[in-house]
């Protein structure tokens, strides 16, 4: 597999990872605003409720999506999570705001040399994800991923991930083809399959998998990155 002129990574679970624990983070907000839920349980309420909220709807209406429309999404999270908290309404104040810090964030190791050498290579290096316009300040709070030339967010594009609109919108804004574009990312559906299906090549990272496979684009590592 030779690689395109443009990798574009995802953002959280490829080149970004909160911090810290997300249920101890919920937990400790959620006590400052009355609720006496365990961080367990907000975390396997958390999940559920991610899983309810952002589940996939595949067509071309139910892949439009806007900053208000991500607001709401968190917004209905952080309600189902916390039942026991009579006023939300701060508490998920609190929480959207904490989130967009970057200190709330930190980048995986293997993040900034593979940016490098891409960049050194003369390739167009890019962040595509579905997140709303708060991943514009954590990535400039964020000095390993300085180099990046751009950042694209499914609630800027107007269509998230798998969304062919998605993937056409960077291509206009980058000016390259789909033939010479790559997309890495951790989830299958959105970033290899979305991206394979709107003509680009994609690039799967499982971090927990013993061995990578590049003949099936799967790596472990981004500095596995198939060579030019």
């Amino acid at each position: 597999m030779s690689v395109p002129r443009a990798v574009v990574f995802d953002a959280v679970g490829t080149l970004i990872t909160p911090a810290s624990d997300v249920g101890s983070i919920y937990a400790a907000a959620g006590a400052q605003h009355g609720s006496t839920l365990g961080v367990e349980e907000i975390t396997s309420r958390f999940r559920l409720a991610r899983n309810r909220v952002f589940s996939a709807d595949n067509s071309e209406e139910g892949l439009k999506t806007s900053d208000a429309d991500q607001r709401q999404k968190w917004h209905q999270l952080v309600t189902s999570v916390f039942d026991d908290v009579p006023e939300p309404e701060p508490l998920f104040e609190k929480l959207w705001t904490t989130f967009s810090e970057p200190l709330m964030w930190r980048v995986y190791p293997d993040a900034q040399p593979a940016i490098t050498e891409l960049l050194q290579a003369g390739f167009i290096v890019a962040i595509g994800s579905n997140f709303d316009s708060r991943l514009h300040r954590i990535v400039a709070g964020l000095p390993e991923l300085h180099d990046i030339q751009h950042i694209f967010t499914s609630a800027e594009l107007g269509h998230a991930k798998p969304s062919p609109r998605f993937f056409r919108g960077i291509e206009t804004a980058i000016s390259v083809p789909a033939s010479e574009c790559l997309m890495i990312g951790d989830d299958e559906i959105c970033d290899r399959i979305g991206a394979t299906d709107a003509g680009w090549t994609g690039l799967l990272l499982d971090r927990q998998r013993a061995t990578p496979d590049i003949a099936n684009g799967i790596i472990r590592d981004l500095t596995e990155l198939p060579g030019p």
